[in-house]
């Protein structure tokens, strides 16, 4: 069985033998809609009524946008509240013979009072026969509405205390108890976290979700499964639209557990591998495991580093970055995954967390923590530059050899932080890799040698008030990268002048602009993209025009065709002290750009006098 998290993307069994030609004519005509083969009525396969034929609704689950209203249209065109979606395999009871199935996405804003209301569109000759289609496997789409599951009674199970602990359920008119499922991924959990604790009794601020099967399975069958479907405010479980379980199901995503008045969950917290008490791989012992577990954070160091910031304070440390994909070594398999942690959690206990061996965590997955105080980053350096503040940045590791940085769209920040390191002002990227990519040389399958950076660090976040980088969030390179970071601080003249020329006379307030870096003059790159207000502004400061600056389309003005197109990328945000492009962060275009062509170049429109 399949739950939520996959896309809305809906087609119509046509029961009656048509050709596709004849079904992309025209939209089809929905009427009355009802759920089929489920457990109660408030449950089961969508069916819908179309041209007096009631037909299946068939979800593809390699394309379209995720869409989760259309399941409250279901439910509320069938007098129901609630509405959450799931999905089930293809099976035998798809029809035969010559029926078609009409791909196409069914859109709803939720407020539809049926689903007839929604917008539904079909692309011509997106057709598949018999459903049988090896590259889009099709799946049933299912909908379960608020009270699908009857709860007589509610407990917590397997838990510390009777405050935590796996959910348990025992349904109306059953004898059995049973488990409640979780979900594939951590999005609905705190939601019924609240319900769960509300119903008990507790405060439901308080909740806090413990997926992933933390509190063992109980060895129960499991009795219903979130799909997710509680917004956090129902009173009781029962008015989620949760998924009624046969006897036989069992928990795919393993038992939900909550917290509901603090949590002992976690009995220990130790960094460790790293080059001192304050940074290293983050290990977690959990209750009745004497063991040291991993934490697993595969997403980008910058989203956990809130929690990195937890863990540090609660060691009793300062400040807390991320080093993300096994920084600090991957011998030790993750233990908790998911984690989410509010403004009021003073620990990892306050959190809320998933059992990783749900979620398919690896061990190259697990998160490192670096507080601050700790060194990581030994030395520092801008390379290859033309003066010694600019350059390829360029770090020293822990008894390393020097190792580059990969460039990122966030890198602004980092320049920062760089240039404040070596002691200077400013700070802005210089992208396409200005100043060389490094010294490493490989051999391709020809037998030539090739450069590539030696990239030891990705993902590099900054949140540009620190002092050095060292504070800053980073993962492990998993590839070299052609695009370094290079950054130039205050007082390096990259650009060494600038004009606006309009036939062929520079001098005036407006014009297309010109840069000359290298004793080369050449055109920005970026009219109709690509050239923020800031680098207008910063341009026609550095001009001698302080007032509102106007980006216009350089071929407004009759300039010299043969000069090359020497920058593009230029950003400076909305900062409005730069009086210099210098300060501005920009890619080279060497090697040209293919998106960059003097039909794009940047004019210009400055003015002398501000406006205040």
């Amino acid at each position: 069985m399949r739950y939520a998290g996959f896309a809305i993307c809906v087609a119509l069994v046509l029961l009656a033998a048509t050709t596709a030609a004849a079904a992309a004519a025209a939209a089809p005509a929905i009427g009355d809609v009802r759920l089929a083969g489920g457990p109660s009525p408030r449950q089961g396969q969508v069916q819908v009524q179309v041209d007096g034929q009631w037909v299946d609704a068939v979800c593809q689950t390699d394309n379209g946008d995720d869409n989760s209203l259309g399941p409250q249209v279901v439910c509320r065109q069938l007098g129901f509240t609630g509405g959450a979606q799931f999905f089930f395999p293809k099976n035998a009871a798809l029809p035969a013979g010559n029926a078609t199935v009409l791909t196409g996405a069914l859109v709803c804003n939720g407020s539809e009072a049926s689903l007839a209301d929604c917008e539904f569109s079909a692309a011509e000759g997106d057709y598949i026969p018999n459903c049988t289609d090896t590259d889009n496997e099709a799946f049933f789409l299912g909908v379960v509405c608020a009270g699908a599951v009857q709860i007589e009674e509610l407990r917590l199970a397997g838990g510390p205390s009777p405050s935590e602990g796996r959910v348990e359920l025992l349904l109306a008119n059953s004898t059995q108890w049973g488990t409640l499922c979780g979900t594939w991924t951590a999005d609905g959990d705190p939601a019924v976290a609240q319900v769960v604790c509300r119903q008990l009794g507790y405060e439901p601020s308080q909740a806090l979700s413990r997926g992933g099967g933390i509190f063992g399975s109980g060895g129960l069958p499991a009795a219903a499964a979130m799909n997710p479907g509680c917004n956090g405010e129902e009173e009781a479980l029962e008015d989620c639209s949760l998924m009624l379980l046969s006897g036989n199901d069992t928990c795919h995503a393993a038992a939900f557990g909550v917290s509901c008045n603090g949590s002992q969950a976690i009995t220990g917290v130790r960094l460790a591998g790293g080059p001192s008490e304050k940074a290293g791989r983050l290990e977690v012992k959990l209750l009745g495991n004497d063991s040291w577990h991993g934490v697993c954070a595969s997403s980008w160091p910058d989203d956990f580093a809130p929690i990195a910031r937890l863990v540090c304070r609660s060691l009793g440390f300062y400040g807390g970055a991320t080093r993300g994909l096994g920084w600090y070594g991957t011998d030790l398999q993750p233990g908790i995954a998911d984690l989410v942690c509010g403004p009021e959690a003073t620990d990892l206990n306050g959190c809320s967390f998933a059992a990783a061996e749900s979620r398919q965590c690896a061990p190259e997955t697990t998160v490192g923590v670096a507080c601050e105080g700790s060194a990581d980053i030994q030395e520092l350096r801008l390379a290859n530059g033309t003066t010694e503040r600019e350059g390829r940045v360029e770090i020293r590791l822990n008894g390393s050899e020097w190792w580059t940085i990969g460039n990122s769209l966030e890198a602004a920040a980092a320049a920062t932080v760089v240039c404040r390191q070596l002691g200077y002002g400013g700070g802005a990227v210089r992208g396409g890799a200005p100043y060389g990519i490094g010294p490493v040389l490989l051999n391709d399958a020809a037998g030539s040698q090739f450069e590539v950076p030696a990239s030891k660090v990705e993902a590099l976040s900054c949140r540009g008030t620190e002092t050095n980088l060292n504070e800053c969030s980073w993962m492990l390179a998993r590839s070299a990268y052609l695009d370094l970071l290079s950054v130039a601080c205050e007082g390096a003249q990259t650009i060494s002048d600038v004009r606006l020329t309009n036939n062929g006379t520079a001098g005036g307030a407006d014009g297309r602009l010109e840069v000359q870096m290298g004793g080369k003059w050449g055109t920005v790159c970026g009219f109709t993209a690509w050239f923020d207000e800031g680098a207008a502004a910063a341009a026609c400061t550095q001009l001698g025009f302080p007032g509102p600056a106007r980006i216009v389309n350089g071929t407004a003005y009759t300039s010299d065709a043969s000069l090359p197109i020497l920058i593009a990328h230029v950003a400076c945000g909305t900062a409005a002290n730069q009086t210099s492009l210098n300060a501005c962060s920009f890619d080279w275009n060497d090697p040209p750009m293919p998106t960059c062509e003097h039909a794009d170049d940047v004019g210009l429109v400055c003015t002398k006098e501000s406006n205040q």
